[in-house]
């Protein structure tokens, strides 16, 4: 065909290629998974198809299928996240679910870290936020009766103050139902420092006739600070004698419908107002400061409640000792001394730093604008105080008979 042009084609012998099979003498008989459908083949006797309708039933047939859209050029390709930690690797080996997640670190040059690179460095949280979300998790601990007196015999020890930030710590980070109350009968300052326009006073709850049974009685001798405390206040001047009976029955029903009572006993225990509200608390913190009087002035008291088992506290009271106003500049052995030797006689020994904001005499008190290690050293002693509650027999203690004492 050297000489032939493209006009001495035969059509007949233009055979499309996806139209080829092998000849059936050479190869055999074709497979039926090979066979196209009747719908495809071609009838016996049918004329030939030119190039046009070739070309037709391959642009109509292609058009039917649908074609997946084209990537974006410079697109990234997704890749599968794998992770490379031993923990999910193991889980993943023995049929458990995937490792959770690391947990994300809220300050610090972690949480800056995490910050800068969008999230998607986290190499975990500090052994500091590890231990701050345990004492977290054992402040919400479940308890019953949770009745604490603060106290001391010997004043400006900052006992007021751990009251009311006590208080405020559990009820930020534990919530529920947690009442203060101020129980110096000589011009208390919890009242000032909490609650300075409260409606209603101790006073007149001790001597209510008859005494609150319910909580919703017990709240209109309450006030609620925005924080979910909730404060009972002492007189602006001296409250003058309040009866035993009264304030024993008002310790009882607070133990009854409340969370957590934290009762602020006012310089000394010797006292009648002071004795009764030791001795209706289930924890003890005895505070004192770092000098050597103030310590003198702790063991002293802890020697009046050793002589009087049963009668100047509860049997089962837990005692919990707090170093209050620790400077920047104190010694750590002389602090570490103090925090031994109580730690034989109490059942926790809690430190509290010095403070700028709380030695400034504010009467605005906000968890806020303590400083970081005094902020921690409350959620410890909120933390510690939990525990020890929860640790005790939850007994409760049976009402108070009319013009009688309760031993």
């Amino acid at each position: 065909m050297a000489g032939s042009t493209r006009d001495d084609w035969n059509d007949d012998e233009i055979v499309p290629l996806g139209d080829l099979r092998p000849s059936r003498e050479y190869f055999g008989p074709i497979p039926a998974s090979q066979v196209k459908p009747a719908s495809r083949q071609r009838p016996a006797g049918a004329a030939p198809r030119s190039r046009e309708n070739i070309t037709k039933d391959r642009e109509h047939s292609t058009a039917l299928v649908p074609t997946k859209p084209k990537a974006r050029q410079g697109a990234k390709k997704s890749r599968p996240q794998f992770r490379d930690d031993e923990s999910f690797l193991r889980n993943l080996a023995d049929g458990h679910n995937p490792a959770p997640l690391v947990p994300q670190p809220t300050s610090g040059w972690r949480a800056t870290l995490l910050r800068a690179t969008g999230g998607r460095v986290n190499v975990g949280i500090s052994q500091s936020e590890k231990q701050e979300i345990e004492l977290r998790q054992h402040t919400r601990q479940p308890i019953v009766d949770g009745t604490v007196a603060v106290f001391s015999r010997k004043g400006g020890v900052g006992k007021t103050t751990i009251s009311a930030y006590l208080g405020l710590t559990l009820a930020t980070e534990r919530g529920g139902r947690i009442v203060a109350l101020d129980g110096d009968a000589e011009a208390g300052s919890l009242g000032w420092l909490l609650a300075p326009k409260a409606p209603s006073t101790l006073a007149a709850l001790a001597s209510a006739n008859p005494m609150p049974s319910d909580y919703a009685e017990l709240r209109r001798y309450t006030t609620s600070r925005p924080e979910g405390l909730e404060v009972i206040v002492g007189d602006p001047a001296e409250m003058g004698p309040i009866s035993t009976i009264g304030l024993e029955a008002v310790a009882q029903q607070l133990s009854r419908h409340y969370d957590v009572s934290i009762f602020d006993t006012g310089a000394g225990v010797t006292r009648a107002t002071g004795r009764v509200l030791v001795n209706s608390a289930r924890v003890l913190l005895l505070v004192m400061g770092p000098g050597v009087d103030s310590v003198r002035a702790a063991e002293r008291t802890l020697a009046w409640l050793d002589e009087r088992p049963g009668e100047a506290a509860n049997a089962n009271a837990k005692v919990i000792a707090v170093i209050n106003g620790i400077r920047s500049d104190a010694k750590p052995s002389h602090i570490d001394r103090i925090a031994n030797h109580f730690s034989g006689r109490a059942d926790a020994v809690v430190r509290i730093p010095w403070d700028v904001h709380l030695a400034a005499g504010n009467t605005s008190v906000s968890l806020d604008r303590l400083n970081k290690s005094t902020r921690r050293a409350y959620l410890e002693l909120a933390s510690v105080t939990t525990s020890v509650l929860a640790r005790q027999p939850k007994t409760r203690r049976e009402p108070v008979a009319s013009g009688g004492r309760h031993e």
